[in-house]
Order: structure tokens, then sequence, then C-alpha cells
């Protein structure tokens, strides 16, 4: 199975099945500042991109909140 093949496979279970992760895709384009922040910080806390964005939005929402 090709490595294009296994990612539409996950992309299906992610995004379609109930039973799966059920993440929505978030698309966004950023500054460069902003995406050597979110380098430093995952590189700095051996964190994913996605992890990453995930902890920031919800400690934004803890603020607000």
């Amino acid at each position: 199975m090709s490595n294009a093949e296994k990612q539409r496979r996950w992309r299906e279970r992610a995004y379609k099945d109930p039973d799966g992760l059920l993440l929505t895709r978030l698309q966004v384009a950023v500054s460069p500042p902003a995406a050597a922040a979110l380098e430093r910080y995952c590189e700095r806390y051996s964190v994913t991109k996605r992890e990453a964005v995930e902890r920031a939005l919800m400690a934004l929402d803890r603020v607000t909140l």
C-alpha cells in the first residue's frame, strides 16, 4: 500500500468514521514570525503542530470563559 493510500484511509477514518477521531480540518495561513514561533514551540515541547494549536486554542478558551 502506498503512502498516499495510507493517508487517504487515515483521512477517511479521522474525518468521517463515527467511531474514529472525528477531527475537523483547519487550514490557515500565518505570518512568517508566527510560523517560526509555532516551530520553536513544537521543538521545545516535543509536540506536533496539531497538539500545539489545540493547546493554544483550549488555553484561550479557558481565559475567555
